[in-house]
């Protein structure tokens, strides 16, 4: 039988969420304190579901100005 990797886990706690996505527990604790990320709790467990979170940091993302927004910004 091989091991599930990190990557197979179909939940992660708030340990591996922060190093999957290299941020701090305490990122994730605030922001589910404030209901502002998906997650789960199972009895006194926190879990989220990695393609739950994948979306959540997507729908985070700042649009990058492409070059021709900024020339156009630059011109008025």
């Amino acid at each position: 039988m091989s091991e599930v990797g990190e990557s197979d886990k179909v939940y992660l706690d708030v340990d591996e969420a922060a190093r999957r996505y290299s941020v701090t527990i305490w990122f994730f604790r605030n922001r589910m304190r404030a209901k502002q990320v998906p997650f789960y709790r199972i009895g006194k467990y926190v879990r989220f579901k990695p393609d739950e979170l994948d979306q959540w940091f997507q729908e985070m993302a700042v649009p990058v100005p492409v070059a021709e927004d900024l020339a156009q910004r630059r011109a008025r």
